[in-house]
């Protein structure tokens, strides 16, 4: 089993189990529109932890309108793949990198009504509690998540059969800082404190072994442990750092109390500025 694959199952199912619990059935059709308030499944326990969001923008490079869209995640799975990307901050400023797109991807501009070549960014508009980002170090072929992560209802997105193919891995060190400075949509910058690494032990998805590293909560703590099936060691911090097969890394918000901006209901998200 896939360790982001199990953790993504593990967050659905929870997250599902909450939305049932309320009399919400998310598996029929137009259940959304029916919500009695927008976004209303955004605010489950799994999202409060876990959930950010995404703030996905058209610009029109002749007028200079924007349309704005906004979408939940639960995680950033980010691309290593490329030779340069050797670390957290090289992949994140991919991640988030502005491009323009090509005329196979015109797209008609609300405010000067032309078709253009619009440049697209991603960023953060909204960041979780908890950061979970997932290093994409294992090659399906195509397969598997697109760029951004994963949000709800996208169970079958990667799945399990997946694993049937089997996926090489990249096994490059990636270098992560104990403290994250991850930027914003509104040119803030939020901190995070490394709390937890999911390592991949092997050559392949259908192969090898996990294991995690824990940070003991604390807002000073330095103490790390290493878990290995039954098998528990208190490691040091440089040691944590050194796991050149990280996999999942998990951060925790600096300052909980922080005030963010919350995204518009979904049928006023896609209205654009000048």
């Amino acid at each position: 089993e896939d360790a982001h694959e199990l953790l993504v199952h593990l967050l659905d199912a929870m997250h599902e189990g909450e939305l049932f619990a309320a009399g919400i059935n998310p598996h029929t059709s137009g259940w959304r529109d029916r919500l009695p308030i927008p976004r209303l499944d955004e605010t489950t326990f799994v999202h409060r932890i876990f959930g950010g969001y995404f703030r996905s923008q058209l610009k029109c490079n002749k007028c200079g309108y924007k349309s704005n869209t906004y979408d939940p995640f639960l995680d950033l799975a980010l691309e290593v793949s490329k030779k340069y990307l050797d670390s957290l901050e090289a992949a994140l400023n991919e991640f988030t990198r502005k491009e323009k797109l090509d005329a196979d991807n015109r797209w008609k501009c609300s405010g000067c009504k032309k078709h253009v070549c619009p440049t697209k960014h991603l960023s953060v508009f909204r960041p979780p509690l908890t950061l979970c980002i997932h290093l994409k170090r294992f090659d399906f072929g195509g397969g598997g998540f697109g760029k951004g992560g994963w949000g709800y209802g996208h169970r079958n997105s990667k799945g399990l059969s997946m694993m049937g193919n089997r996926g090489s891995k990249i096994s490059k060190p990636i270098q992560f800082p104990a403290q994250l400075r991850l930027p914003l949509s509104d040119g803030r910058v939020c901190e995070y404190v490394l709390t937890g690494v999911i390592v991949h032990v092997g050559n392949s998805a259908t192969s090898g072994h996990y294991t995690a590293y824990v940070k003991k909560p604390g807002e000073h703590s330095k103490c790390w442990f290493h878990m290995d099936d039954s098998f528990v060691e208190q490691v040091s911090e440089k040691t944590v750092l050194r796991q050149r097969d990280a996999y999942v890394l998990f951060y925790s918000r600096a300052e909980v109390k922080l005030e963010f901006p919350q995204p518009p209901p979904r049928e006023a998200a896609l209205k654009g500025t000048k």
